[in-house]
């Protein structure tokens, strides 16, 4: 089975999607049978990276919530993240535009090396406050986990053509929000689904990829 997932690393509902699809995936004992790939969405494309502005005053300002609002939203996203081991640290993680980011997903793919990419991103991010648009910080990450690497960063730059095609494609299927998820080319699902839901989503998928080929 493929599935493709949009989403954005900024994004706390894509990471704890990542975890439940992840859990619902060794629930069937799928997860070594299945092709993820990953697309860019960017929640903000215009976002100015601010290092020295946490999340929680962002989302405060740029919502127009009050700031006990707005820990009371970040409570309640903590509190889902504890139930499949994500520790966010809100107050750490920095406002940052994802999109170098997602060149170097794409990078990553192209080794065969996507969801490991995608893991370390949204751990850097959501639990130790790394800038996700230093370069300099995500060549540091992608060489931890293994990627081959040019000693510059044009050699994750030139998948940026990459990142502007899942971004078009997104809009050509109405992916308003993130995450989204297409199993198979036969079933979409959008946001943090419980892990129940997923199960019932790749069966259904499964099952109308099978009848197809009958």
């Amino acid at each position: 089975m493929r599935i493709d997932i949009w989403s954005d690393i900024m994004c706390p509902f894509c990471y704890i999607g990542k975890r439940r699809l992840y859990a619902a995936l060794e629930q069937l004992k799928l997860k070594n049978q299945v092709t993820i790939v990953w697309h860019s969405f960017l929640l903000n494309p215009h976002l100015k990276t601010q290092p020295e502005k946490n999340l929680a005053e962002h989302l405060a300002q740029e919502k127009g919530w009050t700031p006990q609002q707005t820990q009371q939203l970040l409570k309640n996203v903590m509190t889902m993240g504890e139930s499949v081991n994500i520790a966010f640290q809100f107050d750490k993680a920095v406002v940052a535009n994802s999109r170098k980011a997602h060149q170097y997903i794409h990078l990553a793919q192209e080794q065969g090396q996507g969801s490991a990419m995608k893991d370390a991103l949204l751990k850097a991010y959501f639990e130790e406050g790394a800038n996700i648009d230093d370069s300099e910080i995500l060549h540091g990450i992608a060489e931890k986990i293994g990627l081959s690497l040019a000693s510059n960063h044009a050699d994750a730059e030139r998948f940026d053509t990459k990142v502007t095609e899942d971004l078009r494609m997104a809009q050509e299927i109405g992916i308003r929000g993130v995450p989204f998820f297409i199993f198979d080319n036969a079933l979409a699902l959008s946001g943090a689904q419980e892990v129940a839901t997923f199960v019932e989503s790749i069966q259904k998928a499964a099952l109308k990829t099978t009848n197809t080929k009958q």
